[in-house]
């Protein structure tokens, strides 16, 4: 019994689920950064394609500007996940300015940084809600008794049901502690795996 209650708040003794917490929480700032100048600069590139000359500078301030959002992630997840990502796109190798640009565009590598720009929005919004909402959805409901009766009739509305103050806002109490305790911390450890493996995949 004393290894399985030891396993269970394993994630809340580490310092790995503290460090996926910061990141999940700016996930979604992130994304927001990296998805707008994307979005744009990708509307833009095929917008001009039909006059090639004046798309070209606008591809690839595209890939620049997504080589940027690359390094700053690896960087980010190096540490706050302790995870180091190999750069995967290679220095260039020379060649005629068409050469350099033809090897951009046609890297696979560098079209996933574009990618990996485009979905940390969505996901972002994902990890940073879900972890905020356990973290304070938990330390709401475990001070639920110290509150519930200064709020409008003496209840709280989470959504399907509402609790009274007094009694029934103390069997809240058993519930928020198992989700500060368990819940939110595993929680917060799966989107730091997430997180990761998103980047292994797209960034590394």
């Amino acid at each position: 019994m004393t290894l399985v209650i030891e396993r269970l708040l394993q994630p809340l003794r580490t310092a790995a689920t503290w460090r996926s917490l910061v990141h999940a929480v700016l996930d979604l700032p992130v994304g927001l950064a990296t998805f707008v100048p994307i979005v744009i600069l990708l509307a833009l590139s095929g917008a001009l394609l039909i006059t090639l000359p004046l798309a070209l500078p606008v591809i690839v301030v595209l890939f620049m500007t997504a080589r940027l959002i690359g390094k700053i992630e690896r960087g980010r997840v190096a540490a706050l996940h302790r995870v180091q990502l190999a750069d995967p796109i290679a220095p260039s190798a020379g060649g005629s300015w068409w050469q350099r640009f033809k090897a951009m565009v046609t890297s696979g590598a560098r079209w996933k940084e574009i990618a990996y720009a485009l979905l940390r929005l969505p996901t972002g919004m994902l990890f940073t809600v879900v972890a905020l909402h356990l973290w304070a959805g938990s330390m709401a409901v475990l001070l639920l008794p110290l509150y519930a009766g200064a709020l409008p009739g003496d209840e709280a509305h989470f959504g399907l049901f509402d609790v009274s103050a007094g009694a029934e806002a103390l069997l809240g109490v058993p519930v928020g502690l198992l989700g500060l305790l368990v819940v939110a911390p595993w929680a917060t450890h799966l989107i730091g795996f997430l997180d990761v493996g998103m980047a292994r995949i797209l960034l590394g």
